[in-house]
């Protein structure tokens, strides 16, 4: 199974919460793969697509370092209870 961590959870302290609700949404307690959905993070929160009052997404002032986001991503999904092997 492949799920995605979204745009607004890219910060380092939301991939696991976003993760176990991923988990919970889809009735596992594993997935095969987790991706990063869009390499461009948007400002935090619980608005999916949180925008100006221009209309312009919201991102983070200076952007986030997508590497971080990918170590921690990482070692979240390192943890045994939320992985299986595949040969």
């Amino acid at each position: 199974m492949t799920s995605k961590l979204w745009n607004t959870k890219h910060c380092a302290e939301d991939v696991e919460p976003a993760l176990k609700q991923t988990l919970s949404d889809l009735g596992l307690t594993y997935l095969d793969l987790y991706l990063m959905h869009w390499p461009i993070a948007f400002q935090r929160g619980e608005d999916v697509f949180p925008k100006n009052e221009d209309g312009t997404l919201k991102v983070p002032a200076g952007g986030l370092f997508l590497v971080r986001v990918f170590v921690h991503a990482h070692l979240c999904v390192q943890q045994p209870h939320w992985r299986r092997e595949i040969s």
